[in-house]
C-alpha cells in the first residue's frame, strides 16, 4: 500500500508530472529549461523547483501512516541474521528500516532502536548508539 502511494511522489514521478503540467502550453518549456539551466546556485534550483511545483499544484500529498509491526519485525530478524554473520552495514540498513515501520510505543520498536545501538557499539560509535 505505502509502496504505490510513494510511486508517484519519487522525484522521477514528480519530474514526469511537472513535464505533462509544462506541456499544457501555459509556459513554454525550452524557456522554462533555459531560465533553470542558467541559475548559479542550488538554492535557487530549489526556489525555481519550488515555484513550478506550486504553479501547478504538484506538491505531494502527505503519505499516509505506514506504520506496520509485522514489516517491522520480520525487517528486524533479516537484521539479526545479517547481524550473526558479520554483515553490519546491511544489518543496520534493516534495523532503520524497521524503527521505521514499528508502531510507536511497541516492544518492536524498542527492539529495533536495541539492535541498532548493538551494531553501533560494535563499531565504537558511541555518541550514535544514543540517537
Amino acid at each position: 500500500m505505502c509502496e504505490e502511494q510513494n510511486a508517484d511522489k519519487s522525484a522521477g514521478g514528480i519530474f514526469g508530472r511537472l513535464c505533462r503540467a509544462l506541456s499544457d502550453g501555459r509556459r513554454d518549456i525550452r524557456t522554462t529549461s533555459q531560465e533553470f539551466s542558467a541559475l548559479q546556485s542550488n538554492q535557487a534550483r530549489v526556489d525555481f523547483a519550488y515555484e513550478l511545483l506550486k504553479e501547478y499544484g504538484l506538491f505531494p500529498k502527505p503519505r499516509d501512516n505506514c506504520k506496520n509491526g509485522e514489516v517491522a519485525l520480520d525487517l528486524r530478524q533479516e537484521g539479526n541474521n545479517l547481524f550473526k554473520i558479520k554483515k553490519d552495514q546491511l544489518a543496520l540498513i534493516k534495523y532503520t528500516d524497521s524503527i521505521a515501520h514499528a508502531e510507536n510505543g511497541s516492544e518492536g520498536l524498542s527492539l529495533a532502536y536495541a539492535n541498532r545501538s548493538a551494531v553501533l557499539f560494535e563499531h565504537k560509535c558511541y555518541n550514535e548508539c544514543l540517537e
